[in-house]
């Protein structure tokens, strides 16, 4: 896959990975002020020295696109332009024709399928340090313990795993390879896709489809279906497996193991449909 690594030393993608990261970092901040901004200076130093998992939770609170929009349309914004709108162009181009050549149709397109969702799984996880750290260095040390008295509570801090820290690995991991996957499907849709400035928007375009409309679909089915229509459609919900455990349906009985490896299951499936649709008409032209 070492082919594929100087389409990250252009100028281009360095100061696209730069923004991105500025605004993501922008975006934390926005979203602190937003939720915490109206609470006075004591009160909220005597609510950090109470509850040690603040930090945690407001991890998991940007990770919410229902309450900080802004981060979630960023990261979808980005996934299809990490490496595969590049591959795209360079078909247009014409500029893949010589690896092609070099190493076979098939063994090219396997391998930037490979680079694709590899370099999708790293970006997403260094932003998810990057929140971390931010976090941690400029509002809430982020501390695994545990105050007795909120033990009982439901929070997003350990819904995955009764270890704080086992949570909160478990998720950046999951939801890296969550956005993998998505971003492997959106590489799939270039069989239909073909114009680049679409795609380039395509990440949110369909997040959204495949979020507000399984969520849609799902309750739909649930009132008049019963909840087993309901379950099946809410596997096609692509928030299963961006932010695992974060969102849940309002009607369903919720397993966040069960929707992720369901989900993730599904969209792999159509890509490996949707790529091997594309291969055999490459094959026969």
């Amino acid at each position: 896959m070492k082919q594929f690594f100087y389409l990250f030393k252009s100028k281009k993608k360095l100061l696209l990975f730069s923004i991105y990261f500025i605004v993501v970092v922008t975006g934390i901040f926005i979203s602190y002020k937003g939720a915490f901004s109206s609470i006075p200076k004591k009160e909220m130093i005597l609510m950090k020295s109470k509850d040690p998992e603040m930090g945690l939770d407001f991890f998991y609170y940007l990770q919410d696109s229902g309450l900080t929009l802004i981060l979630y349309v960023l990261t979808t914004l980005i996934v299809p332009n990490i490496i595969s709108a590049d591959l795209l162009l360079y078909e247009h181009n014409k500029f893949n024709h010589f690896l092609i050549t070099r190493m076979s149709s098939s063994l090219y397109h396997k391998k930037e399928r490979r680079f694709n969702f590899l370099a999708s799984f790293i970006l997403i996880l260094m932003t998810h340090l990057l929140t971390i750290l931010i976090i941690h260095l400029f509002f809430f040390k982020i501390s695994f313990s545990i105050n007795p008295i909120y033990m009982n509570a439901t929070r997003q801090t350990n819904l995955l795993s009764s270890s704080l820290f086992l949570n909160l690995i478990i998720y950046m991991v999951l939801s890296s390879i969550g956005y993998a996957i998505f971003s492997h499907f959106l590489f799939s849709l270039q069989y239909f896709i073909k114009n680049v400035y679409l795609y380039r928007t395509l990440g949110l375009l369909v997040s959204l489809i495949l979020y507000i409309g399984a969520s849609v679909l799902s309750h739909t089915f649930y009132n008049t279906s019963g909840s087993l229509l309901a379950t099946l459609a809410y596997f096609l919900n692509i928030i299963n497996i961006l932010t695992p455990s974060i969102i849940k349906s309002p009607v369903l009985n919720n397993n966040p193991h069960l929707f992720y490896i369901g989900t993730a299951l599904l969209y792999y499936l159509l890509s490996s449909i949707l790529f091997g649709m594309r291969d055999y008409h490459d094959s026969t032209t």
